[in-house]
């Protein structure tokens, strides 16, 4: 699978973000409502102009993520920050939006399809709970995302089933800590380390705020590792995280 990240695709800076819900429902599949024909970085840099321009003025790109019919993977978002997609608080807070490239008369492609899966499937390894799968018409009253897609969705062709996530799961890249990270710590440094918990098949919310959940998979692994399991993330604890 390709993945484009915002620096690989030109991104402008968000004017503000906020964290991703710890209690999603699920996922939210979107259209661009207009055909496309450009490539992924192209498009997507032109929703974003589109999107943060008036009359709209959004903080950025709306969706967390946007697929594209050769099923390139582009970070909008991404799957850290509360999508701005589905029209309202509730719905945003509820559900990550992935958005296909794809407008009227256009059918979804197998490989987008299976990217779609995948990134699905990268939702519930972090969050099990966001088991919902819906078409933006299915929140508000909207074409959005095609009777294509909708068919789709209802006959669970985007369900993940037994698709296998890579050892390395695509996501947003944190920088390593240089210090030490503990219990009340909060931001990227924190992300690193959820971040690789969930990697080793922790249930954690990758959401930057070290709390009583996050420190007690870190004794876990500690234990698991045969390290002191005091919850201190120092450069051996960083060094079998990152392995």
């Amino acid at each position: 699978m390709t993945y484009l990240s915002r620096a690989q695709w030109g991104a402008a800076p968000a004017v503000k973000t906020l964290p991703v819900s710890r209690n999603l429902l699920g996922v939210c599949l979107h259209w661009m409502g207009f055909n496309i024909h450009d490539d992924p970085a192209t498009i997507t840099s032109s929703i974003q102009r589109a999107h943060m321009s008036p009359p709209r003025g959004w903080w950025d790109i709306a969706y967390n993520e946007l697929i594209a019919l050769d099923g390139t993977v582009v970070e909008g978002r991404g799957l850290l920050h509360r999508s701005g997609a589905q029209g309202g608080t509730k719905n945003n807070k509820g559900y990550l939006a992935l958005g296909l490239l794809l407008g009227p008369g256009q059918r979804p492609t197998d490989e987008m399809v299976a990217a779609a899966r995948e990134r699905i499937a990268l939702v519930r390894y972090f969050q099990p709970s966001a088991s919902a799968i819906v078409g933006h018409q299915e929140l508000k009253p909207t074409q959005c995302p095609g009777p294509e897609v909708m068919a789709l969705i209802r006959s669970g062709a985007f369900e993940p089933g037994g698709v296998q996530l890579p050892a390395e799961i695509v996501a947003p890249e944190f920088p390593e800590p240089e210090g030490i990270v503990r219990r009340g710590d909060r931001g990227d440094d924190v992300r690193w380390v959820q971040h690789h918990l969930a990697r080793h098949g922790f249930k954690v919310v990758v959401d930057g705020d070290l709390g009583r959940k996050t420190e007690r998979a870190i004794r876990s692994f500690q234990r698991r590792k045969g390290l002191v399991p005091d919850a201190v993330v120092g450069s051996r604890t960083r060094s079998a995280l990152a392995g």
